[in-house]
């Protein structure tokens, strides 16, 4: 999957979690200043990636996010990890 549809997955995401359309989402919009998402919204947000994507991220990395594109990073860069411990 590249990071275009991550992107347009993660909209959906959003949109499910949040409940709001996000049609112009960029990578460098960040999460609480641009989108409004609160604790809430991100603890959901977080809940459905993991369940769609069969990985774990913890609360520190939560923290460690802003912007969109840095969810975007956080779910490849997990991705690949799940993906090597399964080849592995």
């Amino acid at each position: 999957m590249n990071r275009d549809q991550l992107k347009t997955e993660l909209s959906d995401i959003l949109e499910q979690s949040v409940g709001q359309e996000f049609p112009n989402l960029t990578e460098s919009a960040t999460l609480v200043n641009d989108l409004k998402l609160d604790s809430v919204d991100l603890l959901s947000m977080t809940i459905e990636i993991q369940s769609r994507y069969g990985i774990v991220i913890d609360a520190t990395e939560v923290g460690n996010v802003s912007t969109v594109g840095d969810v975007l990073t956080l779910i490849t860069d997990k991705i690949a990890t799940a993906a090597k411990k399964k080849a592995a």
